[in-house]
């Protein structure tokens, strides 16, 4: 909801305004986007069990990384809390997990902005970039507010295929660091564990 505070830009938006030259995404008043690539299609009438959705030309991945069934749309690097808690105050201790949905065109991109959650007039501050491309994730931005702040794990979506590897990936290089992947081939989900602070920028590299 940063963003949203600073210029504007909607937490939530129909399909038309990401896909505005689908004729067809004017029309559909049940599903939206919620954030930049998030897709929500709710179940709304009474004792239904599933709903149609439309996807527009482009690539979508179910969370856990399955092409052509709906949740986030490519393109898009997801932030996401790594684990679960029972109160906010000790979800803000939990690591962060980066899910990187890469698009058609081999890249993605996304941000995170983090603060102490509780004071008006805010001390520090932290804001990140990540993008990706050509097989390199970069974490940049200011990292004013570093308190719990780490990242555990990071997903990729589609990244053999944009790669254009003739074998699965089998490691990468993390802040100078071989780290070993685990590979899910069939659906092309790439996951690997690292022991990061998100409180300096670094790159994660795909090791050739």
């Amino acid at each position: 909801m940063h963003q949203q505070s600073v210029d504007g830009t909607p937490a939530v938006n129909p399909m038309v305004f990401l896909y505005p030259k689908d004729k067809k995404t004017a029309a559909l008043d049940l599903q939206y986007f919620f954030g930049p690539g998030l897709l929500v299609a709710p179940v709304t009438e009474e004792d239904a069990t599933s709903v149609g959705v439309y996807l527009p030309d482009d690539t979508f991945y179910d969370w856990d990384g399955r092409i052509s069934r709906y949740l986030c749309a490519a393109g898009v690097i997801f932030p996401v809390r790594a684990e679960a808690a029972m109160t906010t105050t000790e979800l803000r201790t939990k690591p962060f997990e980066i899910i990187v949905a890469i698009g058609r065109d081999g890249k993605a991109s996304g941000s995170l902005y983090v603060d102490d959650g509780i004071s008006v007039t805010q001390k520090a501050t932290t804001s990140i970039k990540f993008t990706y491309a050509k097989g390199v994730l970069a974490v940049s931005g200011s990292f004013g507010y570093t308190k719990d702040l780490r990242l555990s794990k990071v997903t990729f979506l589609g990244l053999s295929k944009s790669h254009g590897a003739k074998r699965a990936v089998e490691s990468f290089n993390v802040a100078g660091q071989t780290v070993q992947a685990n590979v899910n081939v069939e659906n092309d989900v790439v996951t690997i564990d690292v022991d990061e602070d998100l409180t300096h920028a670094f790159t994660v590299k795909v090791n050739a």
